[in-house]
């Protein structure tokens, strides 16, 4: 028997999970951590495909879309860059089920400086040619928050504090490291052999320092009043076994 293409096993079953809930709604909104969007740039266009739904995904930090979605925004499904901030919304009342973890998200130090090599760690961050270093803001972005605990373990962060550029989010970091506004940078890895591709060097945070971050998709009380079935196929979608090797492509572990 001729094997199945990955993405045709992915579209067939995106047309099962809505054989399975039901007829989709026209458009489903997701707000997503921006360390996810290579990722989805390849997932949304195959459920769209399969399920003739449209899915609009807004990117951004996974504690400003906690703070919007507290505050009435109206999302169908929350994809987070941690398992911590869809465990909020759960206490707030706003989801209409536990968080599920799709996969592990690892932070990575990139560099701009052809002499450094990050597979050295963290300490050349100290060599003087590193200027000005990009971190996630750690209060919203938990990349950031990862990559700020590393530091302190390794005693590095006060020493760099005056030189560290503050990003909103994890897309912004890849910004400042794509555009060379900064020499040094703390990215997702789905950002450095994505958009980061061929430009510096990165490597791995030792996990001893920074711990994969489980990451969590949840449906949102929204989705579930105003469009449950898409919603809950699009989270299951995001776990299944065709799914993971997208996952898996763009730099993630999976759960």
């Amino acid at each position: 028997m001729k094997p199945i293409h990955p993405l045709s096993a992915v579209r067939l079953l995106a047309a099962i999970l809505l054989a399975l809930t039901g007829t989709a709604r026209a458009q489903l909104t997701v707000a997503a951590a921006a360390n996810v969007k290579p990722a989805m740039d390849e997932i949304v266009p195959a459920f769209q495909k399969a399920t003739g739904s449209t899915v609009k995904v807004t990117y951004g930090s996974s504690g400003k879309f906690a703070t919007q979605i507290r505050s009435g925004a109206p999302f169908d499904v929350f994809v987070a860059a941690d398992i911590s901030f869809p465990d909020s919304v759960v206490k707030w009342g706003l989801a209409s089920s536990k968080p599920v973890v799709y996969a592990r998200g690892i932070v990575v130090l990139w560099t701009s400086v052809p002499e450094l090599d990050p597979a050295k760690g963290l300490s050349i961050l100290q060599d003087p040619r590193v200027g000005k270093i990009a971190i996630a803001d750690p209060k919203l972005a938990p990349y950031g928050r990862n990559a700020v605990l590393a530091l302190e373990k390794a005693a590095l962060m006060d020493g760099i504090r005056q030189r560290v550029v503050w990003g909103e989010n994890i897309a912004q970091v890849a910004a400042y490291a794509a555009t060379g506004a900064v020499d040094a940078a703390f990215p997702a890895k789905s950002q450095a052999i994505g958009n980061l591709a061929g430009k510096g060097r990165w490597a791995d945070v030792d996990t001893s320092l920074a711990a994969p971050l489980p990451q969590a998709v949840v449906v949102l009380k929204y989705g579930t009043e105003n469009n449950p079935k898409t919603a809950r196929a699009f989270a299951a979608f995001l776990t299944s076994p065709a799914v993971r090797q997208i996952w898996v492509r763009n730099g993630y572990l999976l759960p």
